[in-house]
């Protein structure tokens, strides 16, 4: 089956690329027009240019996240290393910087894609996940802390999803990449300190009520424990 990729971009070289390889691809030029179409439709990937014209690429991520489950692929012609901190931070899942060659390009976007379904496939859709007073709901794809909602990415969820699977075991760098992103990834392990980051940023802002953290073991990996 055909992956569908909603490309939000102008251009037009690109476009032909992602077509020219078999996606299904939706363009949407600005920022309306991109979440009335994950609003009524289900994409397998978001690329996001963060750089076209008029239009806030960082605020159209959050936008688009609270619109819809898919994975996000920030695209951007400026090369500095705070875009993609930044961009990670909110919850991309990939950040790749323009002009980029078209095989690199397609590889990172079919290895997007195949973690997308890997990670949809391998979650129990049965089970409620429970650590403390943290409730896991992957049927439900929600996150709450005695009965209130957590707002999480669904990079953090799958991410918070596996470390409760294996509650107070550490899990290392290698084995949070191949169960979180997959084992298609070929990017830096900078997106898992991010991630875990922001979601022990998150786990800490409702500390009061949240009986567990994620914990680093130094030169190990990271573990979910129980306050």
């Amino acid at each position: 089956m055909k992956a569908n990729i909603l490309l939000v971009d102008n251009d037009e070289a690109l476009q032909r690329c992602l077509e020219e390889a078999g996606f299904c691809l939706t363009t949407a030029h600005n920022a309306e027009d991109a979440l009335q179409h994950v609003r009524y439709n289900a994409p397998d990937l978001i690329l996001l240019d963060i750089n076209l014209p008029g239009l806030d690429g960082f605020a159209e991520l959050r936008h688009l996240q609270h619109a819809s489950n898919a994975p996000v692929l920030l695209l951007s012609t400026r090369h500095r290393d705070v875009d993609e901190v930044v961009g990670l931070e909110l919850g991309a899942d990939d950040f790749i910087a323009k002009p980029c060659p078209k095989d690199i390009l397609l590889a990172r976007v079919r290895a997007a894609v195949r973690r997308s379904h890997s990670a949809h496939m391998s979650l129990d859709q049965t089970a409620v996940l429970r650590v403390g007073t943290l409730a896991i709901d992957a049927a439900a794809f929600s996150v709450t802390v005695q009965g209130q909602p957590l707002a999480v990415t669904a990079r953090e969820f799958r991410l918070l999803h596996v470390l409760a699977q294996h509650v107070e075991q550490v899990l290392t760098l290698d084995e949070i990449i191949e169960q979180v992103w997959g084992d298609a990834y070929e990017g830096e392990p900078q997106v898992v300190y991010v991630a875990v980051r922001m979601l022990r940023r998150k786990l800490e802002q409702m500390a009061a009520d949240c009986a567990c953290t994620i914990v680093n073991v130094r030169g190990v990996g990271y573990k979910l424990t129980a306050a």
